[in-house]
């Protein structure tokens, strides 16, 4: 049921409340069959329980694993040349390892993938950004998004 839900959920960066709750309340209710709990029970205990991040988190995760990919040179070209590294050597953003995010002046610009994706990337503590292995990158993003989900704290999710 996840993998239906994961499936190109890249698309749903910076959607609608009402898409993002639409499908946030079909990830709390298959946490509702799995644990055989009543409807109004509350879903955040049980989605901790499966180690499920909620969906805004998700999305965040698998930008970020995008651009991993991107990073290392395992992405196709086309995501590629999309995303531009800072290269001006008198900002600080260059040394980092940040990449560009291109203004934009709509809400619907702030949806492409060349906006969303070093949004999320460029949102990540660099000793995550500069992991090599992508096992270990994956783990500990979300170890981190788990962690800062559940404890209640807002950052890391695609502007």
């Amino acid at each position: 049921m996840t993998s239906r839900l994961d499936y190109c959920n890249v698309l749903f960066a910076d959607c609608s409340d009402a898409v993002r709750q639409r499908l946030q309340h079909i990830h709390n209710s298959a946490a509702h069959v799995i644990h055989s709990q009543p409807v109004f029970t509350r879903a955040t205990p049980l989605l901790q329980n499966l180690h499920w991040l909620p969906i805004l988190k998700r999305v965040t995760c698998k930008l970020c694993v995008l651009m991993f990919n991107i990073v290392r040179g395992s992405a196709p070209s086309y995501l590629t040349d999309l995303c531009n590294i800072c290269s001006d050597d008198h900002l600080r953003s260059a040394s980092r390892g940040l990449f560009a995010q291109p203004r934009t002046n709509t809400k619907l610009a702030n949806k492409a993938f060349c906006v969303a994706d070093p949004s999320a990337w460029n949102s990540l503590p660099s000793s995550i950004r500069f992991i090599d292995s992508k096992h270990s990158f994956c783990k500990q993003l979300n170890y981190l998004l788990f962690l800062f989900f559940f404890l209640g704290y807002r950052f890391l999710t695609v502007k």
